[in-house]
């Protein structure tokens, strides 16, 4: 008897499926309280399922899951610093990549909607898209800190580049999160720019 989530399948989801292979051979569903879940709170379960298996690899670099947990959290932490609690806009100013995916994280973790400009985009885009989604603040890295300043309508205040930021140095809890930074070591290897 075939499984009744699989022929109520659409024709074109049915086509997707049958490209996607599964190691056991079959389709896995996912229960209702899976699906409603918020990203953060699905990305905790596989930090506590497999702090150690591979969560993201770009140029170079590789996160485990526990580890892109913990820079995270450290940035959630520094863009609740900058900004009051609750889903004001944030912009995230950075190429694709291993940055982008922990900017991506730490503003959900933040209960933050955001924006993605890409810093390629020409400056007149880039602030459209900024004025028209209202972003207060700009999280960024090195490669890009000059670009959002430039900007950025307030400097000092509206930019977190998450590259050098001291208040990413220490202890942070965020809850339901892996709670300790292990050394300072581990954190700038984190945050290293390719040059």
């Amino acid at each position: 008897m075939s499984d009744p989530l699989i022929t109520d399948l659409a024709p074109e989801q049915r086509g997707i499926q049958a490209k996607c292979v599964h190691p056991g051979g079959s389709f896995v569903g996912f229960e209702k309280e899976e699906i409603e879940q918020s990203i953060p709170h699905r990305f905790e379960k596989m930090v506590s399922l497999y702090p150690q298996r591979l969560a993201v690899k770009a140029d170079g670099h590789a996160l485990t899951y526990e580890t892109l947990n913990q820079a995270a959290n450290r940035t959630a932490r520094a863009i609740l610093a900058k900004r009051e609690p609750g889903n004001e806009p944030t912009a995230l100013l950075f190429e694709h990549g291993i940055d982008a995916i922990k900017a991506i994280l730490a503003t959900l973790k933040a209960a933050k909607s955001y924006v993605a400009p890409d810093p390629s985009f020409p400056r007149e885009r880039i602030t459209f898209v900024l004025r028209d989604s209202r972003a207060g603040l700009i999280v960024t890295n090195n490669r890009n800190v000059n670009l959002a300043r430039s900007l950025s309508e307030d400097p000092c205040g509206s930019v977190l580049n998450i590259t050098n930021n001291a208040s990413l140095n220490h202890k942070l809890s965020v809850t339901g999160g892996i709670l300790e930074n292990k050394c300072s070591e581990i954190l700038r290897s984190f945050f290293e720019v390719k040059r």
